[in-house]
């Protein structure tokens, strides 16, 4: 069988855990990476790879089957949407800054009948599978509210040495990065929304930056379900808890620990430890399971028989629509900076 020939653009904290990944995955073979940053590119060592500044000139010059975009936030769209003219795409969450542009990258995907794939790995974790098959049995009854809480640390050096977080224009706000999959778990699990009130953003600790270190919202879900998102990435020292918690006719069930990667409580409370997170140079981050998610993509590529529990574009535009009436709701059409 001839290996998958994929190429990596973006080639920073999260580009090298794809290459990482993928250098391991026997059906797949790295052809060409792409970066700005000639540093970033020549530290990645594998034979007979072609190095690129220019993604474009990459997307010309190469035979690729699938492109991996793990680039800034702000650039996701651009590079996506001439991706998809040709090749299948693999995106970094987030999908795109605002939901008409994921529209338009699904759009794209259907013109020229390629795949958009957008990476929601936490879907995979072992809690979150037990969890789903709970609520699947209806072990603890219709839900009737929830809560999803991320408390976090994202220390200085996380901010200061990058030139595109924490800015307005190009991460736009904390759920874009540290909360996309969380809010991707809730619609998985609770389907479509239906009102949303922001409570307060706040910038207290991070007075560097343009988005908000602490936020609160209100959600209530169109099945009727209700319930508060409350996020920060001031915790002291380290990550403290990532959890979504749900509140049912016949009991409760929380998918916890820092990364919705235990189940930690189940009407009575057990140990139930599951993967470990993604490490990066300087903080940690969600669950380490994008092999998992490369490995069903490889097999959906081989067989072009559905996509099984993979997020597609589609799906994954969800997440961003409701992150976008998140703040909106608090600041109004147009998204003023914080400092």
């Amino acid at each position: 069988m001839n290996k998958i020939r994929f190429a990596v653009i973006g080639c920073g904290a999260i580009g090298n855990k794809h290459i990482e990944y993928l250098k391991n995955n026997p059906k797949a073979k790295i052809v060409a990476i792409c970066d700005l940053d000639n540093n970033s590119l020549d530290k990645i060592k594998i034979l007979e790879v072609k190095k690129y500044n220019n993604y474009l000139e990459l997307l010309k010059n190469e035979k690729i089957d699938i492109v991996n975009i793990c680039t800034p936030h702000h650039t996701h769209f651009e590079i996506a949407f001439n991706s998809l003219k040709k090749h299948d795409v693999i995106l970094e969450k987030p999908m795109a800054l605002y939901y008409e542009d994921c529209l338009k990258l699904n759009n794209q995907s259907e013109i020229h009948k390629t795949n958009l794939w957008v990476v929601k790995q936490n879907r995979f974790n072992s809690a979150v599978k037990k969890a789903v098959e709970v609520l699947k049995n209806q072990e603890i009854g219709n839900i009737k509210m929830f809560n999803c809480s991320i408390f976090w640390n994202r220390n200085d050096s996380y901010y200061l040495n990058s030139n595109w977080r924490g800015t307005i224009n190009k991460e736009k706000g904390v759920l874009y990065t540290i909360g996309s999959h969380f809010i991707d778990m809730l619609i998985w699990i609770l389907g479509e929304v239906e009102i949303v009130k922001t409570v307060h953003l706040e910038n207290n600790c991070k007075k560097y930056i343009e988005i908000e270190d602490y936020g609160s919202s209100v959600i209530k879900f169109k099945n009727g379900v209700i319930g508060s998102l409350q996020w920060t990435t001031s915790v002291a020292e380290q990550n403290y808890e990532g959890s979504i918690t749900l509140f049912g006719e016949k009991g409760t069930i929380k998918i916890g620990g820092k990364y919705l990667n235990e189940l930690t409580y189940l009407n009575t409370q057990f140990d139930f430890l599951e993967e470990k997170p993604n490490q990066y140079s300087s903080y940690q981050g969600t669950s380490a399971n994008h092999n998992v998610v490369f490995e069903k993509i490889i097999d959906c590529f081989i067989s072009k028989q559905g996509k099984s529990e993979l997020v597609d574009g589609v799906e994954a535009s969800k997440s961003i629509l409701l992150i976008d009436q998140i703040y909106t709701k608090f600041y109004g059409e147009s998204q003023n900076t914080m400092v």
